[in-house]
């Protein structure tokens, strides 16, 4: 295929994009899902496990592993349409753009892959940044893959930002949470029901008790927050105290630093770890707490399983 053809290619896409935010520190992609048809074989293999390879070496800040991912001659265009022709310029554009921002993960999922030509793939798919300055932001790309001396590389790539459309699609990553959970490890029987707000919004916790003597019913409501641009969780106790944390993933748990006032006016603050075992298990745990200006030990690590015979 020439490369007339590859830029005429190109020129069709309307929403293209790498990475919402190729100027980020680093990229962990999500989990790539396998294309049903018109896939290339070990050469789709080949494409993946080079989006695996890029997040590394963009988490290590490696501008010139970046670089070598294209082609000699290769192109790149950035969200805001500027361009950078060569792998020198490339290599340049990573080091400048790398030394200065923010850590970022993102989760990228290829679309689709196809082969128009033996030697040349055309890659779509669409990236959402799960945690940093710019979560939720969501994209498209496309990249053109040649294949030279039975090495595949980029020749020409575009990216474009694209705005998050909903506060669904910022609360994606904890939509596993859905649906009812059994606590482990607790004096007494405890539940967590979540389900979606209406128009998925928000995710609303309910923690119910089986003791009908001490009935606990504590809330939680997850949402987005789109002046700070992060995960924003509420607390509301049983009792009448009340909290709020900020919520970030760092690749494998979910992070949550809050603050929170008692019924009786006394703070504190404490950080919190959710993390996913699989679909039907998770671990939670509560370390750095604060009350009242003094330190408290860190809780236990609660284990929380899917419990199909509470569900409502």
């Amino acid at each position: 295929m020439s490369k007339r053809k590859i830029s005429k290619l190109l020129r069709a896409a309307k929403c293209l994009t790498l990475a919402a935010a190729l100027s980020s520190l680093a990229i962990i992609p999500g989990p790539l899902p396998a294309q049903a048809a018109d896939t290339g074989g070990d050469d789709d293999k080949a494409i993946r496990a080079q989006a695996t390879d890029y997040a590394r070496a963009f988490a290590a800040a490696d501008a010139r592993a970046l670089a070598q991912m294209w082609s000699e001659d290769g192109s790149f265009t950035d969200a805001q349409g500027r361009d950078y022709k060569g792998r020198a310029a490339i290599e340049k554009y990573f080091s400048q753009s790398l030394s200065s921002k923010a850590a970022q993960t993102l989760s990228i999922t290829i679309e689709s892959i196809k082969f128009p030509a033996p030697n040349v793939a055309i890659e779509e798919g669409t990236s959402r940044i799960a945690s940093g300055p710019g979560t939720g932001n969501t994209g498209h790309y496309v990249a053109v893959h040649t294949k030279n001396g039975g090495k595949w590389q980029m020749q020409t790539v575009a990216e474009t930002n694209c705005t998050a459309a909903n506060s669904a699609n910022n609360l994606k990553d904890l939509d596993w949470l859905v649906g009812t959970w059994s606590i482990k490890n607790q004096p007494r029987a405890t539940h967590l029901k979540t389900i979606w707000s209406k128009d998925k919004t928000f995710l609303v916790c309910q923690y119910l008790s089986d003791d009908k003597q001490a009935p606990l019913e504590e809330l939680q409501i997850i949402g987005w927050d789109p002046r700070g641009q992060s995960i924003v969780a509420w607390h509301f106790g049983a009792t009448g105290g009340f909290g709020c944390g900020h919520l970030a993933f760092d690749g494998k748990s979910w992070l949550e630093t809050a603050s929170a006032t008692e019924p009786s006016g006394v703070t504190g603050s404490a950080n919190y770890k959710l993390t996913q075992v699989d679909k039907d298990n998770f671990t939670w745990q509560s370390f750095g707490r604060v009350r009242d200006g003094r330190r408290l030990p860190d809780s236990t690590a609660l284990t929380i399983i899917r419990d199909s015979q509470n569900a409502q």
